[in-house]
């Protein structure tokens, strides 16, 4: 057993890009978009909505969910 906690190396596919999807005055409200590697598409739509009530959390919050939503299709 190792003597610290190491990481998970990341085995899911990165985002495909940050998109903007609305702009508030100056503000930028982002969307993260995660696709399957290698295929074309069509792919199923899943939208995850980050409940934070714009409070605490940002884009990264819900990365592993994400990443792995991608990575299965």
């Amino acid at each position: 057993m190792p003597d610290t906690i190491m990481p998970r190396p990341k085995i899911f596919p990165p985002a495909v890009g940050d998109h903007c999807y609305l702009r508030h005055g100056d503000r930028a409200l982002m969307a993260r978009v995660f696709m399957p590697r290698g295929d074309t598409g069509p792919f199923p739509c899943l939208i995850d909505l980050h409940g934070g009530g714009w409070q605490r959390g940002d884009l990264e919050y819900r990365n592993g969910f994400g990443q792995y939503a991608g990575h299965v299709g």
